[in-house]
């Protein structure tokens, strides 16, 4: 007859769980410490287990936030590196060659579309403007901006107070009343001369053409200028406007007599840094002029067409 085997010893357990403990995790795993529920923590009184629970994975989410971000990153790399190993292998044939955006014709009509929408609010500022310019023309009006005008805003030809004219300024204005603005003048406007004519450049281009504006206004032999907005307000990327806010601030500023009033009325409120001023908030699901209608101060011209505006 068998005899009943032995039950083991504590020492024997000890043994057997210290021997499985290292092969219950994974390899290469190192252990945490989480955050646990602190009941004289303020934030976790008067929350049932449920949302205490919610509020532990809120932290513990933030506090990993910087590992899988640097996880993630590493992944990317990664990954770019077999795909460029493969290439070079042989094995997969390289990607075509990006084409350029402005040579896609879709995306050439919807930025036309975009610039004829913020001439329209220009238009629409300048009406309602307590302090008005005398006259905003449009130069080098033709090609497909004029047929997108003819097309799609028939009524603008009904516009007092704004001059179309399919000659371009430097042919249209004396060289010497213009000075174009662009974000990458060294020369800043202290204030607005009303013997000049401001000119705003005419092209949406998504800040493709770095410096566009600048040389063209160099090698025409007209000044530039920016607008003095880091002197008054610290802005969280580059300091390009869309061609209707740079129009409205110059509104703003013969209004106030003030550049900050103005920037903080007619920039939006996430081009900001933080706690810098209010900026134009948020209305209607539209954060003040939205930008991908937008075009950027100085960094856009071109052929379809420049804007002066000609104060009083």
């Amino acid at each position: 007859m068998a005899e009943p085997a032995a039950e083991p010893s504590a020492t024997d357990l000890v043994e057997t769980a210290a021997s499985a403990g290292p092969s219950s995790e994974p390899k290469g795993h190192q252990s945490r410490t989480f955050p646990q529920v602190d009941p004289t923590d303020p934030a976790f009184q008067g929350l049932g287990k449920r949302a205490q629970k919610r509020l532990l994975r809120e932290r513990r989410y933030e506090e990993t936030k910087l590992e899988r971000r640097r996880a993630e990153k590493e992944r990317i790399k990664r990954k770019k590196a077999e795909f460029r190993e493969k290439i070079d292998k042989g094995l997969i044939a390289p990607p075509p060659k990006k084409q350029r955006i402005e040579q896609n014709p879709t995306n050439l009509r919807i930025e036309i579309n975009s610039m004829a929408k913020q001439i329209i609010r220009c238009y629409s500022a300048n009406k309602v403007s307590p302090r008005p310019v005398r006259e905003i023309c449009i130069a080098s009006h033709g090609g497909r901006i004029k047929e997108c005008f003819d097309t799609r805003h028939k009524d603008v030809v009904r516009w007092s107070g704004v001059t179309w004219n399919a000659n371009p300024y430097e042919e249209t204005f004396d060289k010497e009343e213009l000075v174009y603005l662009t974000a990458d003048s060294n020369d800043r406007i202290l204030e607005i001369d009303e013997g000049k004519v401001y000119i705003i450049g005419g092209i949406v281009d998504k800040n493709r053409h770095k410096k566009l504006c600048y040389e063209k206004a160099s090698k025409q032999g007209i000044r530039t200028a920016q607008l003095p907005i880091g002197e008054y307000i610290k802005m969280a990327s580059r300091k390009v406007l869309t061609v209707n806010h740079v129009f409205e601030i110059l509104l703003k500023y013969m209004e106030h007599k003030d550049w900050e009033k103005a920037f903080l009325e007619v920039i939006p409120h996430r081009k900001f840094k933080e706690n810098q001023g209010v900026g134009r908030r948020k209305e209607d699901g539209k954060d003040g002029e939205e930008d991908e209608d937008g075009e950027e101060e100085g960094e856009e011209e071109g052929d379809e067409g420049d804007k002066e505006d000609e104060d009083e």
